[in-house]
């Protein structure tokens, strides 16, 4: 019984991450596909998420160092939201939920938790607070539609 219980987790985590990473790359599509500017600010986010590992290592703005480290901090944000969407599969009472919201779930709130860091970032740097006020406010709606597609 343990072995199958184990089985199913690993099968739904692969399939939650997969889902999660979908969600993400579209994220980041919608900021080059689509000229409204609200359906841009998620993937800015995810971009900017992006910058301080950038930085980070060194050469990483050449060409295939950049695509494979962009490659890796895909990952482990998918990898985050395919727990996080387990997390949601087990905290919610609903069986009878598809289980690729669960997935969506995971991919919006990793999102929305770079929004907010990038806003509580802003904040404490004194920076300009219309920037922090965006990415709050995006961090809101991202977890408000993570707890409805996971209906915690």
């Amino acid at each position: 019984m343990v072995h199958s219980t184990n089985a199913t987790w690993r099968r739904s985590g692969i399939r939650d991450t997969v889902i999660v990473m979908g969600v993400l790359l579209g994220l980041l599509a919608l900021q080059f596909v689509v000229p409204f500017q609200p359906a841009q600010i998620p993937g800015y986010f995810l971009l900017v998420g992006f910058f301080p590992v950038e930085a980070v290592v060194a050469g990483a703005d050449s060409g295939v160092v950049f695509y494979a480290l962009f490659g890796g901090y895909v990952l482990v944000l998918s990898l985050a939201g395919g727990v996080a969407a387990t997390v949601f599969r087990n905290r919610t009472r609903n069986s009878e939920l598809a289980s690729w919201r669960f997935g969506v779930a995971g991919g919006l709130a990793v999102t929305g938790a770079i929004a907010l860091l990038f806003s509580v970032n802003t904040l404490l740097s004194g920076a300009e607070s219309t920037p922090a006020f965006v990415g709050l406010v995006t961090a809101l709606v991202l977890f408000g539609l993570t707890a409805i597609s996971a209906t915690l």
